[in-house]
Parts: C-alpha cells; structure tokens; sequence
C-alpha cells in the first residue's frame, strides 16, 4: 500500500508521488495478461496435487466401461472417480490413484500408450513396446492384474494404441523403418495397407477417426481415408489440404451447425464437411513464429453453442466458434472460453504448450453435476479442467 503524508509545504512533493502511483498502477494494469483489478477481482482458488504428476501431462483420457472412472495417461497410469465424493469436510475428494504397472515390465519401462478394447471389456496399454490388457471397469479403485498380449510379428515394437468405434488399432514400429497399422481382430491383427506407400509403411501415425461412413488417418506427412476396412487400402486425403503439415490430431464437430471433421497442422486447421474437400484457416503466426497445431476438441457449451477448442506446440489454446475457422482467434481479449472472463489468462495453463485435450460432455464436478468439462495435458504444468462456473459465467479452470 502507497501511504502519503499531505503537508502545505510541499504540494510538488505530493503531486509527484500521487503522479507515480498512478503510473504504477497503469503499468502493472498493462503488464498483467487480464489488467490488475480484473484479476483481483476474478481470483479463483487452483487446486495443486490431487495425486497426478504437476511436471508432467495427460497425453490420453478415458472413461472406464462402468462410466464411473477416468483413466489418464502420464508416463504412469492413474485413476480417479468420474464424480467428485465429498469427504468428511464437506470438501471434494478428487485423488487419483497410480495403477502399478505389469509385472513383465521392465524396471524402467514407463506408459507408451492406452486404449480401450470393448469386445473384452479391457483397457490395452504399452510398456516398453509391449502390449499389455486389464479389466476396464474401474473397481477396486482401478487396481486390476495385468495380462500380456502379443503384438504383430512383423513389428519391432508397438507404438501407440486407437479405439475408434469400439474397434482396436494399433500402430507399430518396423524394424526395417517406419510405421504400419493394424486391427484387432478377435486374437489376431489384420494388418492395414496404404495406397502409394512401399510396403504399407507411412510416417508416425498420429490420430485415427471415423467420419461420414469412412476411417481417417493423421501422420505426421498427411492424412489418408477408407470407406472399407477390409476390402480398401487408405487412400491420401490430399484435395485441398497443406502438404507435410505435420497432422496431429482429428476431431469430429460441427461447422455452423453441419458435421464436420477436423485437422491440425503445421500453420493451419484444416475442415471438411464431406469427407473430400477440404479448406483451410489463416496461416496461424504468434510472436513470429508459425503456430504448430496438437490438439483438438468439440466443446459444447450449456446454451448449445459448439467451439472448436485447439491446442498448440506452445501459443496456448484457440477457440473457433461454430467451428468457423474464419473466427479462429488465440486465447485472449476477443475470445469466448479463453478470455478476460473467469480466470484462464491468470493461471500456469495459459500461453504454453498444450498436447492433449479431452472433452467430457456429462461432467461430474461437485461445482457442476453433468455439465460438459475441458481436460487438457499441458506439458510440464500437469492436467487441468476446465468447467463452467455460474458464479463468474465462464468456464474456471483449476489443476487436477
């Protein structure tokens, strides 16, 4: 606090200072991402260790078969109730549990990769290139044994695992270089081909979606699409998308009320409403570099308002409104989510990197039963959600 003592002797002395003050003020108003008093005012309370990791991120989430857990990936594996019980307190209890992993694992071996597999009611996982199931059911606070699964024998190593309409893919690395993709048929793989790629092998396989009655698959190169799973090879979905725009991620919206399904990239995110052609954003710069895409997500708001809600290599979070990449905007004043209202500009989540986005539509939050809720893995500062709060009329964020 700035104490001044008035006196008649010198009025220059007391202007001066009162003139200081008044800078100060301004400066710190301007420094800080939201000004001063909003930020006074807007101060919300952030949870700090609820069990997972704070260093590092959720690079998956998963809702267990029971629809009671979440599953999340770090370089371990966690658990927590989907609903927030309240302790003896009265306070939420929102601990998450660290599921050790397989025995056969190695000493230093840590989570590659999970997934679920609905014809056995599993959820998969990799550890050191290895394929790992247990019960996806969520009980016992998530602590299930472990079996060990084979992998395809012409792979060197598994590499990361997909559930798309409750089928199981998987990609693998090969020993004589890239990467090839196979289904989980009953006990065996069905290898996937690649139409134009030598021997079926295509850059790291980064997403895989079904969209309009056809299966969409993101390398790091470009994306592919098959409308048959048996019978056709994937095909390069190439009619106006950027080429070598390292694809991140897909995510299935809407755009102005229309399906839609979605692309991030290098500079870009890229949509298409018929499964073939396909347009573009602006080219995306901050701070004069190009802005690399890595996550995705469709958020729906209470009101039905739908935004496209992408994260970055390290530029924070956009938002597209009506996923209309026109009104793509950054994280900032002019955005709906992630502006000046509620306090996202104020937390550790805010201007940096974001690899992982996750979207629960029911929510089940102590603050908010059954509302959509924003989970995203945030290199470095942990796994934060994000939920509406009546109080402020925004989405709060706090750290899980």
């Amino acid at each position: 606090m700035i104490r001044l003592q008035l006196t008649r002797k010198d009025p220059l002395k007391v202007f001066s200072a009162l003139a200081a003050a008044l800078v100060l003020l301004a400066v710190s108003a301007c420094e800080h991402p939201v000004g001063l008093f909003a930020s006074l005012e807007e101060e919300i309370p952030i949870d700090e260790d609820r069990g997972v990791p704070t260093d590092d991120y959720m690079r998956t989430m998963l809702i267990s078969d029971d629809g009671e857990y979440y599953f999340a990936e770090f370089t371990s594996l966690y658990v927590r109730r989907r609903a927030e019980d309240l302790d003896l307190t009265g306070e939420p209890n929102r601990s998450w549990t660290r599921i050790g992993k397989p025995t056969a694992a190695g000493e230093h071996d840590t989570l590659g990769s999970i997934a679920e597999y609905a014809a056995d009611d599993e959820l998969w996982a990799i550890y050191g290139g290895e394929l790992y199931a247990r019960p996806n059911d969520g009980g016992e606070t998530g602590r299930g044994e472990w079996s060990e699964r084979s992998r395809p024998e012409d792979s060197s190593r598994a590499s990361r695992l997909f559930t798309v309409n409750s089928k199981l893919f998987l990609s693998t690395r090969l020993s004589g270089g890239g990467y090839a993709l196979y289904r989980r048929d009953a006990t065996d793989w069905d290898r996937l081909g690649f139409d134009g790629v030598d021997d079926d092998s295509v850059n790291q396989i980064n997403a895989i979606v079904e969209f309009d009655n056809a299966y969409y698959v993101a390398t790091q190169s470009r994306i592919y699409l098959t409308a048959d799973l048996d019978n056709d090879d994937f095909q390069p979905a190439d009619d106006g998308l950027p080429t070598s725009a390292n694809y991140r991620e897909l995510e299935v919206g809407e755009l102005e009320g229309t399906p839609a399904l979605f692309a991030a990239g290098n500079k870009h995110v890229s949509v298409t409403t018929d499964g073939t052609n396909w347009s573009s954003s602006d080219s995306q710069s901050h701070d004069g570099e190009d802005v690399q895409f890595t996550a995705l997500g469709w958020y729906v708001t209470e009101n039905g308002t739908g935004y496209l809600v992408a994260g970055t290599e390290k530029s924070g979070l956009y938002e597209a409104p009506d996923g209309d990449l026109d009104r793509l905007r950054r994280q900032g004043s002019g955005t709906d989510l992630f502006g000046r209202k509620g306090n996202f500009l104020t937390t550790r989540l805010s201007g940096g990197a974001v690899h992982r986005i996750f979207v629960d539509e029911n929510g089940r939050s102590w603050r908010s039963q059954n509302k959509p809720h924003i989970f995203v893995g945030a290199p470095g500062r942990g796994l934060w959600r994000g939920e509406h709060d009546e109080e402020y009329d925004a989405l709060t964020w706090r750290r899980e």
